[in-house]
């Protein structure tokens, strides 16, 4: 299937594009569009038990997911099966951290350090972070950067637990604080030029260290980042990916306006995670601009081939990728054929003294039974031999699949080559679920189709066709 990843203004507002929902309802069998907890954190913001949109929002989302999630698991994105709706259930409720909140955490800490013998652990701990920041002068302490972040550094006796938990509260969670702290980092220097807007995507991160050189910083931007998870480890792909998305915010690069008085640096945070798990899937849709324009240049910054389109785009890109496949005897080979010669080159082997088939990657310009991008063509021309094997590759931070994708593509081929429907059920089960089927055969006139695994579990078609036997004919 073809993996999409709605951002969720994009979700919200379906109800409202008929465009869109046309283009989806017309293509539903092959299109995928998985949720993740972010988009709950986004809908949760407008939770009421009276409040009717909230509902038909979960409606939706659920129309589109049906149960395909998105989930963390402190290494790597997986794949589960959850409906919204059962998700919305097992949240026994939802509250945005507040600094009574965090307080009371360090009351629990205290009360727990108690039971080992360790005293008011809280203030142990604020005694070390001051003799860790005894080196700053004071004309640092009357900077007002540090002044906005620990206010009571300067006088007889500094609260910097207590000033840390206020600060990362109101960062988080109040609208003017943080976008004063943005301005007073530009004041300190650290904002990029008027017209970083109008970079492309592939210069911005070279663009930004070039920038950091002129203004004497002596770290590259990425090295920046990296900096900050200093002595916190383990620092993850997402987390690293969010604060990349929040420094080019905090920079000047596409800082997003929080309009709204409720907006603040969660609705930041919010967009770096969609584009995070975006990167997921073979489609990032957005009808934000900073946020789109921001995730290209994270997507190429690192090597992810996710497309990143408006909602527009999308409309008007789905159309030409969707594949319609020929059936008639023979005539999805040709169709095969056909396809191959629009795609792109990404590496070849010409036969040669230790090669005996010339061997080439295709990029597919289409997916190829709506699921296949790429193909390996090998060609044994002594033997009179083609294979052509279509995978589906992700150049992106994806390395799995859902089983109802293996389990779709693989329907599909059955019935598209035909199976006997009494076995049909039964080799899916093992092929897919039970995992005790490793290939499934077809002869047909010109050679043999082929249904195999690769090492994720993921299926693989391959055509052994006799060319030979096709010339002679």
């Amino acid at each position: 299937m073809i993996r999409v990843y709605f951002d969720w203004n994009v979700v919200s507002n379906l109800k409202r594009n008929d465009q869109l929902k046309a283009v989806i309802d017309k293509h539903k069998e092959y299109l995928q569009f998985p949720f993740s907890h972010t988009h709950f954190k986004d809908l949760m913001k407008s939770y009421s038990p009276t409040n009717k949109s909230f509902f038909q929002d979960l409606e939706m989302l659920e129309q589109l997911s049906i149960k395909h999630h998105f989930n963390w698991d402190d290494e790597r994105v997986v794949g589960h099966f959850v409906k919204p709706k059962d998700y919305f259930e097992g949240m026994n409720s939802y509250e945005q951290p507040d600094k009574t909140a965090m307080e009371e955490a360090i009351e629990s800490i205290d009360k727990l350090s108690e039971e080992y013998g360790i005293k008011n652990f809280s203030a142990l701990f604020n005694s070390i972070l001051a003799m860790q920041l005894d080196h700053i002068d004071e004309q640092q302490k009357s900077n007002n950067l540090f002044k906005t972040i620990i206010p009571s550094l300067t006088s007889a006796k500094p609260n910097i637990l207590k000033d840390a938990i206020s600060f990362m509260s109101n960062l988080t969670t109040n609208n003017t604080f943080y976008k004063g702290f943005r301005k007073e980092i530009g004041t300190q220097g650290l904002k990029l030029e008027d017209n970083a807007g109008n970079w492309s995507p592939e210069d911005v991160f070279n663009n930004i260290d070039e920038y950091f050189k002129k203004n004497n910083i002596n770290q590259t931007f990425s090295e920046f980042v990296e900096s900050s998870f200093k002595g916190n480890t383990p620092k993850n792909p997402l987390t690293v990916f969010s604060m990349s998305y929040l420094l080019l915010d905090l920079i000047g690069y596409k800082s997003d306006k929080l309009p709204k008085p409720t907006d603040n640096m969660a609705n930041i945070t919010n967009d770096a995670e969609h584009a995070f798990y975006g990167a997921h899937c073979d489609y990032f849709v957005t009808n934000d601009k900073k946020l789109l324009t921001k995730a290209k240049v994270l997507y190429h910054e690192y090597n992810i081939n996710t497309q990143v389109l408006s909602p527009e785009e999308f409309i008007s890109v789905i159309d030409n990728v969707v594949h319609k496949p020929v059936d008639e005897e023979k005539g999805f080979i040709n169709d095969a054929f056909e396809i191959l010669k629009k795609g792109t080159f990404v590496n070849d082997s010409p036969p040669g003294e230790e090669i005996e088939a010339g061997t080439y990657g295709i990029m597919l310009p289409i997916f190829y039974f709506n699921y296949f991008n790429c193909t390996i063509y090998k060609h044994y021309e002594e033997e009179g031999y083609v294979f052509i094997t279509f995978r589906k590759i992700f150049k992106n931070r994806s390395n799995f699949i859902f089983y109802t994708e293996a389990e779709r593509i693989l329907r599909f081929c059955m019935n598209f080559f035909g199976y006997d429907p009494i076995l049909m059920e039964q080799h899916i089960k093992e092929f897919v679920y039970d995992n005790t089927k490793e290939k499934i055969e077809w002869d047909f006139d010109y050679g043999l189709i082929i249904i195999e695994k690769d090492e994720l579990g993921r299926p693989n078609l391959c055509y052994a066709i006799d060319v030979g036997k096709d010339s002679q004919e």
